[in-house]
């Protein structure tokens, strides 16, 4: 049996009704714990087969039975072992995926192809999430993924490697029939989850300074980029850069650029981060809800 044959992955196309695909991935263990439990009990039926062949070989030997006699007997007890090692090599397959996915079955794996808007070269970007919520990014290619899916051990993503291959035999399969994204910045790699940690300490910030914030047309919270810096490197966000940061805050929605960059010019401001409004006043929804839940 070949090993890569019983690691199952379930596909799941999704559109979010913005002419934007995605392909959740998750691990099915494919009835292997119904075929671990058969071989369970063909290896106890071999083991006592093996157990009467072996009497029977050593009473023809006592016995002084024919020839062509201890040969069948020999042929045959030859023939359950040889089945007894390979129903073993099989158990302990079939025991490892079935291990497998109680590790993980509360991890979905989301993949999108991604373009960049420039260059026109392409990204593989993977997020994971854990019990549907999101728990790790990681920004690859279609031609690397064989050798970055195994990066996906520093989230807390435990499979052996010919499973790791799978998947991303598995990835590559489903990739090239994805509508790439077009859009700036397609190596980022900031979590959705740390660019809300980062808005939050920024909504922080701006009420205990208020004279920083310019609401400009009722749309947008504008902040000097210098001061953004300066909240930044007061934030719990610095194993990111600020440059990614920024990117990550155009990424995901969060604020209005001018093309080609990550901040936003405003007449009589100059170069400020420019926060989308409802999208502030969202995270702050959250944030009153989260201090109310304790």
């Amino acid at each position: 049996m070949r090993a890569g044959s019983i690691y199952h992955w379930n596909r799941e196309l999704e559109t979010d009704g913005k002419d934007r695909e995605y392909i959740w991935i998750t691990f099915d263990g494919g009835g292997s714990e119904e075929k671990a439990d058969n071989v369970k009990t063909r290896i106890s039926q071999l083991e006592d087969d093996l157990k009467e062949l072996k009497k029977r070989r050593d009473d023809q030997a006592d016995g002084g039975k024919k020839e062509n006699e201890r040969k069948k007997v020999n042929a045959d007890y030859l023939s359950a072992e040889s089945e007894l090692r390979q129903a073993r090599a099989d158990y302990s397959r079939f025991s490892e995926v079935v291990e497998t996915a109680r590790r993980n079955q509360d991890i979905r794996f989301k993949i999108t192809r991604l373009k960049d808007v420039y260059s026109r070269k392409e990204a593989l970007c993977i997020e994971i999430f854990r019990a549907d919520k999101p728990d790790g990014r990681l920004i690859s290619s279609s031609q690397k993924i064989g050798e970055d899916i195994y990066k996906l051990e520093e989230y807390g993503i435990c499979m052996t490697p010919p499973c790791f291959d799978s998947l991303a035999r598995c990835i590559r399969t489903v990739y090239f029939d994805l509508i790439p994204q077009e859009r700036e910045h397609i190596q980022n790699d900031v979590p959705e989850t740390a660019v809300k940690q980062f808005v939050k300490s920024c909504i922080v910030q701006w009420e205990e300074d208020q004279d920083a914030v310019r609401d400009t047309d009722g749309s947008l919270i504008c902040v000097p980029v210098a001061k953004i810096k300066e909240w930044y490197n007061d934030s719990s966000c610095r194993q990111f850069s600020l440059t990614d940061i920024k990117e990550a805050l155009s990424i995901y929605g969060y604020t209005k650029t001018n093309a080609g960059r990550n901040d936003y010019t405003v007449s009589g401001l100059g170069k400020v981060i420019a926060f989308w409004k409802d999208k502030i006043e969202e995270t702050a929804g959250e944030m009153e809800s989260e201090h109310e839940n304790g």
